[in-house]
């Protein structure tokens, strides 16, 4: 084979030296957390961090199945995404879906925590006729059925166990969730393009309200009793504020011990573990 002449030889080093001016900066630029987006813009990426409370549930971004939760891993951290709003589906045989649009933004990550509600709770009906004998009901389950019977104030108020955040419902029938440690920084879910709000009003209702508490271990889910029937709806409006049905009969309410829920609707008492 000939050999490569000088004027060839300088032709390559300087097309070598060309390729690595261009290409070392693409690299850090890519190294350090940038991409170029659809509008051929370079822009940092952010992250997609969504949580689920139950194992075997699948979790798709933009329709691609991104993975599966287990005992040992509640959710998916995606990494190096382009700012942009991802469509989230999250779901689980016998349970409602959850589907948001989150926007992800540049340099951060944007957390949410999916609301699986089951689509038929295990319940059993504890007595068919209020009026009748309750012997076969234990005391404190008597003690519920007597705060069931009790009339409803107009304004209602409730604590979550640690004390952190406050339901409350107004003389309209708004349902509002407000923040008490103010010495601590909202959570997410009171957050919405980058204004956070406490109080933040979860439920504008044309309808009487006629109970309302957080949902069993969760902070960010709260369960209300209106027209004929309980509902969870997750504090996080981002995306639209999904509400899920529990029950439906009708005229409940109901108390909730530990993960038990009671309802009384009519003269029925019903217990369902949630």
């Amino acid at each position: 084979m000939a050999p490569i002449n000088i004027r060839k030889r300088r032709i390559i080093l300087l097309t070598s030296i060309l390729v690595f001016i261009i290409l070392v900066p693409l690299i850090t630029l890519y190294t350090s957390g940038y991409r170029i987006d659809k509008n051929l813009h370079i822009r940092k990426t952010g992250g997609l961090y969504i949580s689920a409370p139950l194992s075997g549930v699948k979790i798709f971004v933009n329709e691609k199945n991104r993975g599966e939760t287990s005992f040992l891993q509640g959710g998916i951290f995606l990494q190096n995404l382009t700012p942009d709003t991802y469509s989230i589906l999250v779901a689980k045989d016998d349970f409602w879906p959850w589907a948001k649009k989150l926007e992800v933004k540049e340099g951060l990550v944007t957390e949410a925590k999916a609301m699986l509600i089951p689509k038929e709770p295990k319940g059993e009906i504890m007595l068919n006729n209020i009026s009748k004998d309750e012997g076969t009901l234990s005391v404190k389950e008597k003690e519920i059925l007597n705060k069931l019977l009790l009339p409803k104030d107009s304004l209602t108020l409730t604590v979550d166990k640690n004390r952190n955040q406050k339901i409350f419902v107004d003389d309209s029938d708004n349902v509002w969730i407000e923040w008490l440690a103010l010495n601590s920084p909202l959570p997410y879910y009171f957050c919405n393009n980058q204004e956070c709000t406490t109080p933040l009003l979860i439920i504008d209702s044309m309808y009487n309200i006629r109970n309302a508490d957080f949902y069993p271990s969760r902070s960010d889910v709260l369960i209300v009793a209106v027209q004929n029937g309980i509902f969870a709806i997750e504090v996080d409006g981002r995306g639209g504020r999904l509400l899920q049905p529990i029950y439906k009969g009708s005229n409940p309410v109901f108390e909730l011990d530990d993960k038990t829920l009671y309802i009384l609707d009519e003269k029925t008492l019903i217990k369902i573990n949630l």
